[in-house]
């Protein structure tokens, strides 16, 4: 992702997204969007909770960066099952992100990769933002606009691709909720909360299913477009293929995932034999590449990252292999 340019105290700052890892827990700690709702001991519990997520593949985020490095922002979010979902909109209250970190039963709720594919396969995925938070206090109005702009557009990159039914999200503070409100959902809640140092906060947490996303034709609705996967990638190769979206290297994918760089040929191998039995244009387009050596890695390797990124899907998990479809074109357009 390209940085996005903003001014801070009269200094030009550009801001980028980078995966949201466990060594960023501390510095979106002090970002928490509720963070001033918790007591100290409650915001250090639902940190290691988070840690527990992260470590075991459930959640997804990003954290969004200055040239510096320095944390500016952050959203999480989870996949949680559909009677977590149900229940909170039969009765919506605020800080859902709080509840279900605190929630005894946090592994049953939030679904794994393999629950993942089969709600993939099969009725769509309820989304749930954990938590999102912004270093307002140091960034000027300038600087706020491309913030939130990045911001965004990370959310619409993080799950582009899976089968949504419905999408909870939340935010706190007032400038935050207001722009919550901008992006007229179907339904928001609007809470104030108590804090530690006796002020209020405000929330606004807001809901959108598929089905309203559709009547309504907004913003968001591109986020409920799918494409079932059809090359059904494994877990590993989908790993390399999403590291290697931004045009990295080998040896940076290598180094980001903690592989070999041998590890990472091979699953460029198993790839590119994937392709061969599934995907006959594809594979035609690749062997329409004439020539030998890096040079032409590189072209093949740019034009596999070019169909997972117009075809989403094949980065995310799926539970069931389709049937080959002949003469099925190879790029779709969403």
């Amino acid at each position: 992702m390209k940085y996005l340019k903003g001014t801070m105290e009269g200094v030009t700052y550009r801001f980028q997204a980078v995966p949201f890892t466990r060594e960023h827990l501390a510095a979106c700690g002090a970002l928490w969007g509720d963070r001033i709702a918790h007591t100290s001991d409650e915001l250090a519990y639902t940190l290691t909770k988070v840690d527990w997520l992260l470590s075991h593949d459930r959640a997804r985020g990003r954290v969004i960066v200055d040239e510096g490095g320095t944390v500016r922002g952050f959203g999480l979010s989870v996949f949680v099952h559909e009677g977590f979902a149900a229940r909170f909109l039969a009765s919506p209250y605020p800080q859902i992100g709080k509840r279900l970190l605190l929630h005894p039963d946090l592994p049953r709720l939030v679904l794994d990769e393999r629950e993942v594919a089969t709600r993939n396969a099969d009725g769509g995925l309820q989304l749930v933002v954990l938590n999102q938070g912004f270093d307002t206090a140091r960034i000027g109005p300038d600087g706020r606009q491309p913030l939130a702009g990045t911001s965004m557009q990370c959310f619409f990159e993080l799950h582009r691709g899976f089968n949504l039914a419905r999408i909870i999200n939340e935010a706190f503070g007032d400038e935050a909720v207001a722009v919550l409100e901008s992006v007229q959902p179907a339904t928001i809640y609007r809470f104030t909360l108590p804090t530690q140092t006796d002020a209020m906060l405000a929330a606004g947490t807001w809901t959108l299913s598929r089905e309203e996303a559709e009547r309504q034709a907004g913003l968001i609705l591109p986020m409920f477009t799918y494409h079932r996967p059809y090359l059904q990638f494994s877990a590993s190769e989908r790993r390399v293929l999403q590291a290697a979206l931004d045009g990295s290297t080998d040896a940076t994918i290598a180094a980001t995932l903690g592989l070999s760089v041998h590890a990472v040929k091979a699953t460029w191998t198993r790839v590119l034999r994937r392709i061969a039995e599934k995907d006959g244009l594809l594979c035609s387009r690749i062997g329409a590449l004439r020539g030998d050596g890096p040079r032409r890695g590189a072209q093949v390797r740019h034009l596999i990252v070019e169909y997972v990124r117009h075809n989403p899907s094949e980065l995310t998990p799926y539970a069931h292999q389709p049937e080959a479809v002949p003469g099925r074109a190879s790029i779709q357009r969403a």
